[in-house]
């Protein structure tokens, strides 16, 4: 994370003018490395009889490591933590785990209570199997931590409903995709939106979705099968994982284009057995 962006959290962080420069000097002597915050050694060495005597210094830079650590977090250690919450709290209600999470103060809190719901459908309680399917494939593919998967695509996988059947991979490979959006506005996955998620509740695309899921579950059978190692296996997965939730997304819009043409077709061959000879 660079200095800029902990500048831009100093300020949204502080509650008053002095507050705000203390925490815009600590800001510009920090960096981050495998999400540790740490400062820089002139910056220190320039505090070290401070940090001696003023314990209210320490207490402030404790403080801005917690920020600095927070502007780190994404989607996938507010899963994570979700996660931990539920495992420890197992009678706990959604609402229940929303504020415990909460408490920890994460960004895009608003995302967290739709998070939670997901998670309790399709995480793969108790100790969030989908969830970490997600999260490792996310770590092998790359995908940067600065790209967020908004909560509203978590809302509405929330709202599935498959009756008896539970298709995790599936459901998984919905959000696999849209980790690997290649269209991304203001930091936020838009390859993916509401109404294709929302979408695959279609009587037609619901049967594609699950026959999806059927084939996810002999691939990763073959797979293991097969005994190909990490990182390939999980990437290969993903992949076709990725590939079969586009297929079935975009099947209508498939069907309507096959329809248009074949109406146009028609109509351009009707054209032609209409027209007299000259």
């Amino acid at each position: 994370m660079s200095p800029t962006s902990f500048k831009l959290l100093a300020t949204k962080s502080s509650k008053c003018k002095k507050d705000f420069v203390f925490r815009l000097s600590i800001s510009e002597n920090t960096y981050v490395h495998n999400d540790r915050v740490s400062f820089s050694r002139n910056f220190l060495e320039r505090k070290f009889d401070d940090l001696d005597n003023n314990l209210n210094l320490v207490r402030n830079i404790i403080k801005c490591c917690e920020i600095c650590r927070c502007a780190g977090e994404g989607w996938r250690q507010i899963l994570k933590k979700i996660v931990s919450k539920a495992k420890s709290m197992p009678s706990a209600h959604a609402d229940q785990i929303s504020k415990a999470v909460l408490r920890t103060q994460p960004p895009h809190a608003e995302d967290v209570p739709s998070m939670v719901a997901y998670s309790a459908k399709f995480g793969g309680a108790p100790n969030g199997v989908w969830i970490n399917d997600l999260i490792h494939y996310c770590t092998l593919a790359k995908m940067p931590a600065e790209i967020h998967i908004p909560g509203r695509l978590f809302e509405a996988i929330a709202k599935f409903d498959f009756d008896t059947e539970m298709p995790g991979r599936a459901v998984t490979a919905i959000l696999k995709r849209a980790a690997m959006s290649t269209k991304v506005i203001d930091g936020v996955v838009a390859d993916v939106r509401v109404t294709d998620v929302t979408g695959i509740m279609n009587k037609e695309k619901k049967a594609m979705f699950l026959k999806a899921n059927r084939i996810m579950e002999k691939m990763a059978k073959l797979l293991d099968d097969k005994q190909i190692p990490d990182p390939q296996r999980t990437l290969d997965e993903g992949k076709l994982q990725r590939d079969l939730i586009d297929v079935v997304m975009a099947n209508r819009k498939a069907k309507k284009l096959q329809e248009r043409r074949r109406h146009h077709f028609g109509k351009c061959n009707r054209e032609v057995h209409q027209r007299p000879f000259r």
